[in-house]
């Protein structure tokens, strides 16, 4: 009896793993493209929030939006209402690579107790090139009552 001592690996074989790596390696390189795409929109995102909450910071500490809050009709500083929104003002914009949409409410909130401040609504929204919403933040504006 003759036996025989296979130690090496065939030609079919080798064809066979080259083959299924080769499957496996397109498969997985299809996901390269869209892990760039979302890494890039989660960058553009977070940029976002930063842009809007800087925004934000600026328009409370602002004492032209105050005291356009204060005395609309005395100061030009934001343009006019929108049409048929007599409650919000709309304030359009451009900064760095963002579209902005600024809209503070007209008054305080209606449960809210008379004093020395009152709070006014203001909400961020930031938008891409394309019009879609990447962050919207919000916060209120403190105006003293007895200026």
């Amino acid at each position: 009896m003759v036996t025989r001592n296979e130690k090496g690996v065939t030609l079919l074989e080798i064809l066979i793993s080259i083959t299924i790596f080769s499957i496996i390696l397109v498969s997985i390189m299809k996901f390269f493209p869209q892990i760039t795409f979302t890494n890039k929109l989660n960058a553009d995102k977070t940029q976002a929030i930063n842009t809007a909450r800087q925004i934000l910071i600026e328009w409370q500490n602002s004492s032209n939006v105050k005291s356009f809050l204060k005395r609309p009709s005395s100061s030009p500083v934001l343009p006019a209402p929108l049409a048929g929104q007599d409650s919000e003002y709309y304030y359009f914009q451009t900064k760095e690579k963002f579209d902005e949409k600024i809209i503070i409410k007209r008054s305080a909130p209606p449960n809210f107790p008379s004093g020395s401040t009152e709070p006014r609504y203001i909400e961020i929204q930031l938008f891409s090139n394309s019009g879609t919403v990447l962050t919207k933040t919000y916060g209120y504006i403190i105006l003293k009552v007895s200026d």
